[in-house]
């Protein structure tokens, strides 16, 4: 039996190695004349420029070639908007998750978190603690072309997932700042776990993107006292695990879904990769069968937009799935965002 467990293993290996290396190719192939990626395309603004290429530099910056990476830097500096910060691309207004995004991409670069930064972060805090994406209403009534009175209550409120990506950055990088509130932010993301032990997310039609984000906090942040919302977290993501090797997004059920399935492994190694081993190997097992030919991985739409004034996305039926627009969840046209998230648990396990 050892025999045997071992030779799957190094079949695993090899696998991986080699799926990896096609991927990174793929990767590659994309960058576009200005050094950076574009991804998830919209009716009204196009792809997504700064925040995917930002993205990407956050998962796989390891395995790209230095010239990649510093021209990635550079067309990040370009892609900033007038008021210094960034948006989903240029032809959006700036806003809190894309500038941390790109700010998690230019810490390498020793990129300096300022004052200006920490001022833009916190007039995006709310009173509860929360962070919202956007704080300008009149920037979005720019953009948007708006008629009098259109409400943008939904984006201009706090965000799970997006509070969650903020606090990291603030942990991680240790970007201590008296203009913002900590405690709060991180009791507001503790008082919205789910009864069965999620947290939703505002943009991404997923239970798990917020999840694997705020589990890893909770465990910096002080594993002892948060343990009970820790494991119910973690026992939420293995009682949803399918025997076949995959996790759903949580929301279109028994449909297979690339990105959870990442996050899920990524969650799974980070808190006990022995303990979960059978579950992780099988699920790595099941993610290399899915890479297409050409080295990336396709999965189905996941980047919702609802409307500006919906606040509760996750009550919302009628999405337009496959959608370019408000209302719709869209796909990432270029499958930049699937791969780059698959190739950084495939390094991660190695």
């Amino acid at each position: 039996m050892l025999f045997f467990q071992t030779n799957r293993t190094k079949d695993r290996a090899r696998q991986i190695e080699y799926c990896s290396r096609n991927a990174l190719n793929y990767i590659l192939s994309k960058v576009n004349q200005q050094g950076g990626w574009s991804d998830f395309k919209t009716n009204r603004s196009g792809e997504s420029t700064s925040w995917v290429t930002a993205y990407i530099l956050n998962n796989v910056t390891e395995l790209l070639p230095i010239k990649t990476i510093e021209n990635a830097y550079s067309f990040l500096i370009t892609e900033r908007n007038n008021d210094g910060f960034w948006g989903f691309s240029k032809n959006i207004p700036s806003d809190l998750d894309s500038t941390i995004n790109v700010l998690f991409a230019l810490k390498r670069n020793d990129y300096q978190f300022n004052d200006e930064m920490a001022s833009f972060i916190k007039i995006h805090q709310k009173e509860n603690g929360g962070f919202s994406t956007y704080s300008d209403v009149d920037q979005l009534v720019n953009y948007r072309k708006s008629k009098v009175g259109e409400d943008f209550k939904g984006w201009l409120t706090e965000h799970i997932c997006v509070s969650a990506l903020t606090l990291e950055y603030l942990f991680t990088t240790q970007s201590k700042s008296g203009q913002i509130n900590f405690d709060k932010a991180l009791g507001y993301l503790i008082e919205q776990q789910n009864s069965l032990g999620y947290w939703e997310s505002y943009w991404w039609r997923t239970n798990y993107y917020s999840t694997e984000i705020i589990l890893k906090l909770l465990n910096v942040s002080n594993r002892h006292l948060f343990q009970k919302a820790i494991m119910k977290g973690i026992n939420y993501i293995v009682d949803n695990w399918d025997q076949n090797g995959w996790w759903d997004n949580g929301i279109d059920k028994n449909k297979p879904c690339i990105i959870s399935t990442s996050r899920n492994i990524k969650t799974l190694i980070y808190f006990d990769k022995r303990k979960y081993r059978i579950m992780v190997e099988k699920s790595l097992d099941w993610i290399l069968d899915q890479q297409n030919i050409n080295g990336d991985w396709e999965n189905e739409p996941i980047l919702r937009i609802p409307q500006p004034a919906n606040i509760l996305p996750n009550e919302i039926i009628d999405w337009k799935i496959g959608g370019f627009g408000v209302g719709s969840v869209c796909n990432d046209n270029n499958h930049l965002y699937t791969t780059a998230s698959v190739l950084n648990i495939l390094r991660k396990y190695k």
